[in-house]
């Protein structure tokens, strides 16, 4: 429980960053084949994008020392005068006269506070980035182990981290001069635990980390101009607007996109060797979306300015409008989506799809901006409004994929070896239908490995069976039932639902061996009614058919494979709705 727990806050506050991080080494990267610069690329844009918020923690940090400054004195009188509950009283006064807390003494290391989400996003992504390995960068030989750059006989050092280290300390001279010994002490030590961090860790994190200690290191540098006071007012109702608006993205983007995908067929998204409700995935993509839109988007928020926060407000109610727009109205047929959230037959064909987008943007930005201040009262009300609903959709989307599960809650129990009966004495009869299997190529195949004849004794080969359909669900009825069952022949008749008559095309052979008085062992009949997890209730009013869902049964699964899937959804149910 705890432990599912700390991945939730994990997922909310670094997995944003860690998709921010993939996402500019893999552009980076497709444009540059070299890993050692695509670091350095990232480490420059992370460092860009990042900057507004270090140098805002800056300003914070700064307005801190100057209250603790000022009341440094009349604190040092007051501890030196008075003892016990008077001096804690008196000490009371001052800071609530002062507008200030002990508990502000937090604000001296939010630069700090900033690091560590960010460093932990940076380690997950480059300790164990495949692309990484042996590749070398410079004097590196292998970017995706330490550097061990010096040799003392028997003894490696790895040289990167210590230059790291000395770098850092040399930007911290810098920043720090003119500070109290507190605070040197702080950064040096900080210095140190990254050193001891970072050691034996991959040279390409330890490189990645050294380019943003140089980065600070120039920003230290260059003189850094003195920024104006500004008054800061917390507008209610753009604060407001804004978180809303947030919510509402998150939870547009979190659930509402994913459980629709989902609902069109919840069979393929479980799995009957790990058999569950395949609604309870939707939780990542939705920690990740509130952590992408509402955390660190009210992390930017709040550490703007007014003017930054109403333009902030503006862009969110907009994106709002067009993510809704773009996802209700402007259609792509990107074809089936798989399990793995991959399509199958994408019609990319509409090319004007990007130009109506552009102009959705242009007309929606232009409305908001012409009307913005006769809409904001009500702004508040209409996305508590668009919340609910948007919540409430999704909510019934995951009540439609939990009905259409619970109907298949049978499957577990049919995952078993088949029990086939085999007469000794009389005749015995096999079929054996192989999804995908090349006919034609059955001749050759036996010319090239002569031991499969003799396996296959008995057996006999019909050259002119084929499938008269290009996909499972059209050809399989013409394979199990005859000509009667080619897909035109089907379209033909209306008087039944092509789901009873896939049903009927998979009795015709188990009922007519049934006929002449033979035990039927049926196994994993292809989508019967309809379903991606096959249903064998089909077979259950015919007393002597035996029916099983054998797949993967034979084969050797692993809790790996179930953990790839978990990972998937983890990472990419988000991406997809984006």
């Amino acid at each position: 429980m705890v432990s599912s727990i700390l991945s939730l806050i994990y997922q909310l506050i670094i997995g944003p960053l860690v998709l921010l991080f993939e996402f500019v080494f893999s552009v980076s990267y497709s444009h540059i084949d070299n890993p050692g610069i695509c670091i350095i690329i990232l480490s420059i844009v992370m460092n860009l994008m990042a900057l507004p918020l270090y140098r805002r923690a800056d300003a914070i940090q700064k307005k801190e020392r100057d209250v603790e400054t000022a009341l440094k004195p009349g604190i040092d009188h007051i501890k030196k005068t008075f003892k016990g509950d008077e001096r804690f009283f008196i000490m009371q006064t001052l800071y609530r006269q002062n507008s200030y807390s002990p508990v502000h003494v937090l604000k001296g290391s939010l630069s700090l506070f900033l690091q560590i989400p960010f460093f932990m996003a940076a380690y997950k992504m480059l300790s164990g980035l495949y692309i990484l390995s042996g590749e070398s960068f410079g004097p590196i030989s292998d970017l995706g182990m330490p550097d061990g750059l010096i040799v003392l006989g028997p003894v490696t050092i790895n040289l990167l981290p210590l230059l790291m280290t000395a770098i850092n300390m040399v930007s911290s001279v810098i920043y720090l001069r003119g500070r109290d010994i507190k605070q040197k002490i702080q950064m040096f030590a900080v210095a140190a635990v990254f050193l001891v961090l970072l050691y034996r860790s991959p040279a390409g994190l330890v490189f990645y980390w050294t380019c943003n200690n140089v980065f600070s290191l120039l920003k230290n540098i260059i003189k850094r101009r003195k920024e104006p006071e500004e008054k800061r007012s917390f507008h209610g109702t753009y604060t407001g607007s804004f978180v809303l608006s947030c919510v509402y993205i998150a939870l547009f983007i979190g659930i509402y996109i994913p459980s629709n995908a989902m609902k069109s067929s919840p069979l393929d998204f479980t799995d009957v060797f790990h058999y569950c409700d395949p609604s309870k995935y939707l939780i990542y993509p939705l920690v990740t979306s509130l952590g992408v839109f509402v955390v660190w988007g009210s992390v930017l928020y709040f550490m703007s300015s007014d003017k930054v926060r109403k333009i902030l407000c503006l862009i969110t109610i907009s994106l709002s409008v067009i993510f809704t727009c773009d996802y209700t109205l402007f259609k792509v047929y990107y074809g089936d989506i798989k399990a793995r959230l991959i399509y199958t037959m994408a019609d990319m064909s509409r090319t004007s799809y990007l130009f109506e987008t552009c102009v959705l943007i242009v007309v929606v930005a232009c409305i908001l901006y012409l009307v913005y201040r006769h809409l904001m009262k009500f702004m508040n009300y209409f996305l508590v409004a668009s919340i609910i609903i948007v919540a409430a959709f999704g909510g019934y989307n995951i009540l439609q994929i939990h009905k259409a599960i619970e109907g298949h809650s049978y499957a577990p129990e049919h995952l078993e070896t088949a029990s086939i009966k085999l007469n000794r004495n009389g005749k015995n009869v096999v079929v054996i239908m192989l999804d995908r299997a090349l006919g034609t190529v059955v001749p050759y195949v036996f010319n090239e490995l002569p031991y499969l004849s003799e396996q296959f004794d008995g057996f006999t080969y019909y050259p002119n069976t084929v499938s008269l359909g290009a996909h499972t669900n059209t050809g399989a009825p013409g394979v199990f039932g005859g000509y009667d069952y080619a897909p035109e022949n089907m379209d033909m008749r209306d008087d039944m639902l092509l789901k009873d008559k896939h049903n009927e095309a998979l009795l015709m052979l188990p009922l007519m061996f049934l006929e002449e008085g033979a035990d039927v062992t049926l196994c994993d009949p292809p989508y019967a009614d309809y379903q991606v997890m096959t249903d064998l209730s089909i077979f259950d009013e015919y007393e002597g058919i035996d029916s099983y869902i054998t797949t993967g049964a034979f084969n050797e699964y692993s809790n790996d494979q179930y953990e790839e899937i978990v990972r998937l959804y983890r990472r990419n149910l988000f991406c997809f709705s984006l």
